[in-house]
């Protein structure tokens, strides 16, 4: 595990990146194959198959929005799982993968409990203006790490019992210059495999409060490129938005 600041916020607080990887790993090689892979896609694709060792990085951004707490909170578990734990899952993971961590985006709103940051900016919603600190961390962090995936962990759209939650894919992304093609044929895959989860385990699920959901449409401009999330498809990146609920 390493880990660095990587820069501040409006008030000056520190912003870290952690990267976990298994053990003989080189970070940076893996950097230099995924620019390979932008811009000679069929050669990597041979390499890969010649030399399947090869790790994916996926990039966690917890706590863009300050007082959505469970996203930073779900990032200190990952990052104490994957540094410490050796259960057979753990170690698939990172035999596969590079996690790089952004373990608190808008460390300003947490501490004061606002969604925005100190300058009142939501950052979610500066990804084309780029105008705050806080932005321009994730934004040299997906030109370093070309990440594959992208995790972008939210809290609290539990507002009322009919909104328990939200992961996606729920929707594929509108805006005519995505590649809506390329998407579709691993967010499908990505899809089925939560709705297994949900199957398998529907025990922890089949609760009241899934039971009897109404109004489970949230209304969003999808094609905006302001967003973080919506942002990252324009980099070629597969994006997964999670909005943990907390049972009140």
């Amino acid at each position: 595990m390493e880990f660095e600041v990587i820069g501040q916020s409006v008030q000056g607080r520190d912003l870290y990146e952690v990267v976990i990887s298994h053990p003989g790993v080189d970070v940076d090689e893996v950097k230099e194959f995924r620019e390979t892979m932008q811009v000679e896609p069929t050669a990597s694709l041979q390499t890969i198959k010649d030399e399947p060792d090869f790790h994916v990085p996926i990039l966690i951004i917890g706590g863009i929005h300050g007082n959505e707490f469970p996203g930073t909170d779900a990032v200190l578990e990952l990052i104490e799982r994957f540094a410490f734990e050796e259960d057979e899952e753990t170690l698939a993971i990172l035999d596969e993968h590079v996690l790089v961590f952004n373990v608190v985006n808008n460390p300003d709103g947490r501490e004061l409990g606002t969604r925005q940051n100190a300058n009142g900016f939501d950052l979610n919603r500066d990804h084309v203006t780029l105008s705050q600190p806080e932005t321009m961390v994730n934004i040299d962090m997906i030109r370093d790490w070309n990440p594959m995936v992208l995790l972008d962990l939210h809290g609290f759209v539990i507002y009322d019992d009919d909104n328990p939650g939200l992961i996606e894919p729920t929707t594929h992304p509108h805006n005519p210059n995505y590649e809506h093609d390329l998407y579709l044929k691993w967010a499908l895959p990505n899809a089925e495999a939560m709705e297994a989860e949900l199957v398998t385990n529907r025990d922890q699920y089949e609760t009241d409060r899934y039971r009897n959901m109404q109004g489970t449409y949230i209304h969003i401009a999808i094609w905006k490129t302001v967003g973080m999330i919506i942002h990252r498809f324009l980099h070629r990146c597969m994006r997964i938005t999670t909005e943990y609920m907390v049972i009140r």
